[in-house]
């Protein structure tokens, strides 16, 4: 029964959606996938543990259970994350009826071996717990924009237009997250110096979050994108204030 579980380690992607190596010291923040995650050896041992718990259902070629480890469908469902959200979703929800029984060091390892099936290039380094939240996963030319149905959050000016639809302007480039609610503590310091930018978005489903409250304020709105050739929008799942006013926020450049 748990080779079972453990050979389906990877399906919660479907539904989308260890100490610093002794060799050296922390990366760098703000490096990706591109820039040498992991080893060559790390990945090796990825391979072994993957075939012996994963193949069976995904397949020698990682395209198994619809392809989400590989390809188009593996950078669909990670493109501008963090390695660290993937591990994470991995080690807290697989194996199915196990969360969390493989050792760090084996989820980490096939995570190394993943990213290797994907082209990812190797580095001197192994893939690291302390690594993880500052290496993001994007394509060969930089950050991809987030695709439509993405759960994102931006940063921008609330205010209501004369259809009484209601609009955040002046809002940040749409980032990709995990947490549909509104941020709280280190999260909310984040996005409250965050600056403004040149977007603009309508918000749908909005009024279960008393907009009106925060009529005119720096927000935080997250939701599920809609890009349109008629105006970008978010199915909204969170809005909160930042600061009581955008009066004082340097104009979008």
């Amino acid at each position: 029964m748990r080779e079972i579980l453990i050979c389906c380690l990877f399906a919660a992607l479907t539904g989308i959606a260890a100490a610093q190596d002794a060799a050296g010291p922390a990366r760098d923040a703000g490096t990706t996938v591109w820039d040498g995650a992991y080893s060559d050896a790390q990945a090796d041992r990825g391979a072994e543990a993957y075939t012996a718990a994963c193949a069976r259902c995904h397949r020698d070629d990682l395209r198994g259970v619809g392809g989400v480890l590989i390809g188009d469908q593996f950078m669909r469902g990670w493109q501008t994350e963090t390695v660290d959200s993937l591990f994470m979703r991995i080690r807290s929800t697989m194996p199915a009826e196990a969360a969390g029984s493989l050792e760090d060091n084996t989820y980490l390892d096939i995570i190394a071996f993943v990213l290797k099936a994907n082209a990812f290039p190797s580095g001197t380094k192994e893939l690291t717990l302390d690594a993880l939240p500052t290496i993001r996963i994007t394509g060969e030319g930089g950050a991809d924009a987030a695709p439509d149905y993405a759960l994102v959050e931006v940063v921008g000016c609330l205010s209501q237009r004369a259809d009484k639809a209601w609009m955040v302007t002046r809002a940040s480039e749409p980032v990709r997250t995990r947490n549909p609610d509104s941020p709280e503590g280190a999260d909310q310091q984040k996005a409250a110096a965050k600056p403004l930018g040149n977007h603009t978005f309508r918000l749908d489903e909005v009024s279960v979050y008393r907009p009106q409250n925060h009529n005119g304020h720096k927000v935080d709105a997250k939701g599920f994108l809609l890009r349109s050739p008629g105006g970008d929008s978010l199915n909204t799942t969170s809005i909160s204030t930042l600061a009581e006013s955008c009066d004082a926020e340097p104009a979008a450049k």
